[in-house]
Formats: C-alpha cells, structure tokens, sequence
C-alpha cells in the first residue's frame, strides 16, 4: 500500500467514524463494552542532538481509556513507522477516574529520518491484556493512522487523530500574565471531529469549585486532512492563588458532548 492509498483509507474511514459518533452514548458506556478505546493522539515535533548538529525527529503520544475488569492489566500499542515492520511500545498507568475508567498514556519512541524531506507515517493499534485475555481497539480493524509532510501543509497533514469521541482536550498550560503581576492566564488546544460546519466551542471552568463558573470561547485554528478541527483557548485574569478546574462543550447540530476528563474534569 503506497502513501496515496493510505491517505484515501484514512479519509474514507473518517467518514465513517464520523457518522457512527453523532449519537448521545457517553465514553463511559462504549468503554464498558469494548473495554478499550483510544482517546485521543498526536505526532508530536522532537530535536535530539547527534553528530552532525541538530535532527528533527517525530513520536506519537497518546491517552487511552480501559474498563477495569481484572487485577493483572497490560496495554501495549503495535505500531509501525514504515507500514511494513511492526514493534510495539508499553503504555503507562495514569490513573483510576472518578467514573472507574483506567488512563494510560503512550509514547511512541523518536523517529529520526535518514534525510530531512522524508515524511513521517505512524500507523497503530491497541492491545489491551487482562488475566490472560486480549482486547484490541484497532479502529474498527482499520488501524490508526497519523502522518505529516517534512514540509508544513495543512491540507494534508494527519497530526491528530481521535477515538470514537468527538472533542478532546489534547494540552493545556497556566502561565504568567507579566502585564499583570498578580494574574496568570490559562490556554490550551482542543481538537474535535467536524460534523457540520456551524458550530460553538466553549471552555466551562471555575475558581471556586463550582460554586460559581463562568465561560469563555475557543476559536477554530486550522483542520486536519481528516475531518479534525484544531481549536484554542485562553482564559485570562486568573488569580494566582486560585486552582482552575474546567471542562469543555463542543455543541453541534443541535447536541452537545463534553470532555471533562473522565468525569474529573481538568485542574490547573
């Protein structure tokens, strides 16, 4: 299979996760009946030094979410960079979520290329190992894929990829605002699944544990190859002392769905 024919497979197989999610089943039941889903994953930009100077590489990290249905788990995600040879990486626990969900994260190892203008191609799925029994979420037997062009492209690159969820949350940060000594201010980058084009993104959050909350808009940044949309936020005039917790609401085509971090929502 050539790169053309991968990208055509990856465009088709969006289309159909994209009508299979426009339903109000929550993650928490599709994880009680699959035991394993990807949530959400990334390529994400490396430089490691080496002989001759600088090497621009790339990994893939990533968040998956298990059902806990045993005492002895393993998660391993089966990847390959060539779509030929095929390894495989350990996940690592995160957490148990208030709602009973097991987070892993992963990261693929960097690859570094043998020339600057190769591009760089991940393809994996999800093995989950549960007292001697396998599960695997492989995308519907169509593998994962992520893919960019040594040279930045927007109408092609596959940077992103989500599960069989429409809006997750991907990195967020809380930093000094230096123009006012006693604020900081809280921003991210969320990505969700386009399934039509109006629609509203918004950032719930609270600095009283949701005594009282307030919102504020995410604005759309740019589109994945494969109907992902790049979307961010800032949240300003945060008081120093004060832990942010938020969530957000992706409302389209007259429903809404929510990321609040297994039902913990995100804290800062």
């Amino acid at each position: 299979m050539d790169l053309k024919e991968i990208l055509q497979k990856i465009k088709v197989t969006a289309v159909t996760i994209g009508a299979s999610t426009e339903t109000d089943r929550d993650f928490t039941s599709r994880i009680a009946e699959n035991y394993v889903e990807l949530s959400n994953a990334k390529i994400v930009d490396r430089v490691q030094w080496v002989e001759e100077g600088n090497c621009y590489g790339h990994s893939v990290v990533g968040t998956v979410a298990t059902k806990d249905i045993g005492d002895i788990k393993k998660l391993t995600v089966h990847y390959t960079y060539d779509n030929k040879n095929w390894t495989f990486i350990e996940a690592y626990f995160v957490r148990k979520a208030s709602n009973g969900i097991y987070v892993w994260d992963f990261e693929t190892p960097l690859n570094l290329p043998d020339r600057k203008d190769k591009d760089f191609l991940c393809r994996f799925a999800i093995k989950y190992e549960v007292d001697g029994k396998e599960y695997w979420d492989n995308n519907k037997e169509n593998d994962y894929y992520l893919w960019t062009k040594y040279e930045y492209d927007d109408d092609n690159d596959l940077r992103y990829v989500l599960g069989n969820i429409n809006v997750s949350v991907i990195d967020f940060g809380r930093a000094c605002d230096y123009n006012k000594s006693s604020k900081d201010y809280l921003a991210g980058t969320i990505i969700l699944r386009n399934l039509y084009y109006s629609k509203e993104v918004r950032v719930r959050y609270t600095t009283d544990n949701w005594k009282s909350f307030k919102e504020e808009r995410a604005y759309y940044k740019w589109n994945n190859s494969d109907f992902i949309e790049l979307w961010s936020f800032v949240i300003p005039d945060i008081p120093k002392d004060d832990k942010v917790q938020f969530c957000i609401s992706y409302t389209v085509g007259g429903k809404t769905y929510w990321d609040n971090n297994f039902q913990d929502n995100y804290q800062v």
